[in-house]
């Protein structure tokens, strides 16, 4: 891997449960049921270092979501490496 510093990628915006909650009949997570691109992740970070590590912050539930946005956003070669 090619020494690029230290990157960082944002994985998800939402509080602890993500949108929509599991649950909750509210307007939103309603139409987050129905239509997938209005769902959210909650709130978490990798970053990748410079040593080719990485580092999830705040690991949910849905860890395995959660490695594929990293692995794709930040560029890495696949998950095998990773999980």
């Amino acid at each position: 891997m090619d020494s690029c510093g230290v990157r960082v990628a944002i994985l998800g915006v939402a509080q602890d449960g993500g949108v929509p909650q599991a649950g909750c009949g509210c307007e939103r997570c309603s139409a987050a049921q129905l239509d997938p691109s209005l769902r959210l992740h909650p709130s978490s970070i990798a970053i990748l270092g410079e040593d080719g590590g990485l580092h999830l912050v705040e690991a949910t539930r849905d860890v395995s979501q959660q490695l594929w946005i990293a692995s794709t956003s930040l560029g890495m070669d696949g998950l095998q490496t990773y999980v």
